[in-house]
């Protein structure tokens, strides 16, 4: 892998970046982590930003960086905050090359946005034999804003590290759902940045939205969340003959709430799993101290770790994309 060494991976969040320095995930899956921690930029990273917002937020992630012992330079990025759009498509079986160039063609018709002002990418995720024997590809295309890489690209840059890769949450969480206890999953990534949503069903993602939930308002009123999720379990079980999932996972900071099981449980009568308690296999090392307990509200960050690792669910991606100074590249 071409970043078999220490690497910096970033969960980026708007104003908050979650960063796990160690090596990708072996096939032991064992993750070795030696040094995390979350930090809060003085400004947000949206769609416009001037260049002293620019300089202040490397400057203040430099510092977080020098404090908390992190030295290396190579990045894998995330994009996890609010505007990820994707979709699930199904396109004839083709050849790799084939395949890439048709969706350059003709990937504005499966995601409705202007290609001036969105990057595009897509992932293989499953090939799939419809009736009558022909066989289809099933894809995730997502389209993030390219005003929203650019400046994650520019931030990485001003603070003097490299970025390898960007991908986005939803792939990030896909390749932790195989080693969850539900075969079809909603998983729930809640924080003080907001609430995203992912509807597993098996291995591939169904859907992926934002919620305005977050912790800091929304704390012990769990009704708000549990208004929106049924929203979402109602249309699932309407697209799969009135079965809804087999239960919940809740990650991120919402994992470390107290009770936060019970307090959902009492407005959705679905099991709920808390973090990564039912991921049994996954191992952890490394120099960092606790980072086990903590590991629900990385669970972006893993997923990174997780790339191109024999244990993945889903094929590799097609188009992998290296990231470019000017941002423009999305991988998926």
């Amino acid at each position: 892998m071409f970043f078999n060494k220490s690497t910096l991976f970033m969960d980026i969040r708007g104003e908050t970046l979650r960063v796990v320095q160690g090596r990708p995930m072996d096939d032991n899956l064992t993750f070795t982590v030696d040094g995390f921690g979350t930090v809060a930029l003085p400004g947000h990273l949206g769609f416009r930003n001037d260049d002293k917002t620019l300089v202040a937020n490397a400057a203040r992630l430099k510092e977080f960086l020098r404090e908390n012992g992190m030295k290396a330079a190579r990045v894998v990025a995330g994009l996890g905050q609010s505007g990820v759009i994707t979709r699930i498509v199904r396109v004839p079986n083709m050849a790799p090359k084939d395949l890439e160039s048709m969706m350059k063609l003709n990937i504005s018709d499966h995601l409705p946005v202007s290609p001036e002002e969105y990057a595009f990418d897509y992932k293989v995720l499953d090939l799939v034999e419809e009736e009558g024997g022909a066989q289809s590809l099933e894809l995730m295309v997502a389209a993030v804003s390219r005003a929203q890489s650019e400046q994650c690209a520019s931030l990485l840059e001003e603070a003097g590290l490299k970025p390898m890769v960007f991908d986005i949450l939803p792939s990030m969480l896909q390749r932790l759902v195989a080693h969850m206890p539900f075969r079809d999953t909603l998983v729930v990534d809640g924080g003080l940045d907001g609430t995203r949503l992912a509807i597993f069903k098996g291995k591939t993602l169904f859907m992926y939205t934002d919620v305005p939930f977050s912790l800091g308002e929304n704390e012990n009123d769990f009704s708000v969340l549990a208004g929106e999720l049924r929203g979402y379990l109602d249309y699932f079980s309407s697209r799969n003959f009135g079965k809804t999932v087999d239960g919940i996972t809740i990650l991120g900071e919402l994992a470390g709430l107290e009770g936060a099981a019970g307090l959902l449980g009492q407005h959705i009568p679905l099991p709920i799993n808390v973090g990564l308690s039912g991921a049994g296999y996954l191992k952890f090392k490394g120099r960092a101290a606790g980072f086990n307990t903590q590991a629900a509200v990385y669970s972006g960050n893993l997923g990174l770790m997780m790339r191109g690792g024999r244990h993945q669910i889903s094929p590799a991606a097609v188009s992998e994309s290296f990231v470019q100074s000017s941002g423009e590249s999305l991988g998926a």
